[in-house]
């Protein structure tokens, strides 16, 4: 059928982000032996991110660690998350689903995410969502989902100055 095609629609994902482009003049051809479709490289090429922030995975080599404060108003220990991902416009802790702590709307001030190499970004995080672990997976780790309140400059430099690192750290590893 996709060789009997006049015009053809290829859609994929590449790091969570939808890519599109349409092709013509499909063929069949041998690559490796084996066969495969060859097409011309397209002219255009859409590509949609449904998120506001390009996000970036926490790396496993240098895990990232967000340290929220203990506080003396409700008598909560300093705790240490690790973080999931990490964008522009906040942060996904993963958290022990047994803490009570989360609610969305609760604010964290004073918070610090350690980037490698750079220092602390000292920031306020809002609770966005919580996604509970899956039922029956013996998982008891959640997902909390929080959004950076009022990021000054210097705080979104560092925090852009770290996402460019960590976008051509994972360009690099892709390559190779």
């Amino acid at each position: 059928r996709i060789l009997d095609s006049r015009y053809l629609t290829v859609v994929s994902a590449l790091h969570q982000a939808k890519v599109q482009f349409s092709a013509q003049q499909i063929q069949n051809k041998l690559f490796g032996n084996r066969e495969a479709y060859c097409l011309p490289l397209p002219k255009n090429l859409l590509r949609i991110q449904q998120r506001d922030f390009y996000r970036v995975q926490a790396p496993t080599g240098r895990p990232l660690t967000c340290i929220i404060p203990a506080t003396s108003a409700t008598r909560a220990p300093k705790r240490e998350h690790p973080v999931a991902d990490i964008s522009e416009g906040g942060v996904s802790l993963e958290c022990d689903a047994r803490e009570a702590n989360w609610i969305p709307g609760k604010i964290f001030q004073n918070c610090q995410i350690m980037l490698p190499e750079l220092g602390a970004l000292t920031v306020t995080l809002r609770v966005k969502n919580i996604i509970p672990p899956g039922a029956g997976s013996g998982v008891t780790r959640q997902r909390v989902g929080c959004e950076f309140v009022a990021l000054n400059s210097k705080q979104l430099a560092l925090l852009q100055r770290y996402l460019a690192r960590a976008q051509q750290q994972t360009l690099a590893q892709n390559r190779a």
